[in-house]
């Protein structure tokens, strides 16, 4: 979870640079529909970024072990 809190975290501070996310409708995340909704976008965000994060961790493993 924290990855994901992170992408958010950075992307809000470089939204001058970064486009935002219009289009998506937003999430009631006050209600146990839209925390269900949340759930499992943030499980399938998690997967499809997974051979990203898999990269990200040989990249600098090898950066760390030169």
């Amino acid at each position: 979870m924290r990855i994901r809190i992170d992408f958010y975290k950075w992307s809000y501070k470089l939204s001058p640079l970064v486009a935002s996310a219009l289009g998506y409708p937003p999430v009631a995340v006050e209600t146990p529909e839209g925390r269900a909704e949340y759930a499992t976008a943030q499980r399938g965000f998690a997967e499809r970024a997974g051979a990203l994060r898999a990269r990200l961790v040989a990249a600098l493993d090898a950066a760390l072990a030169a």
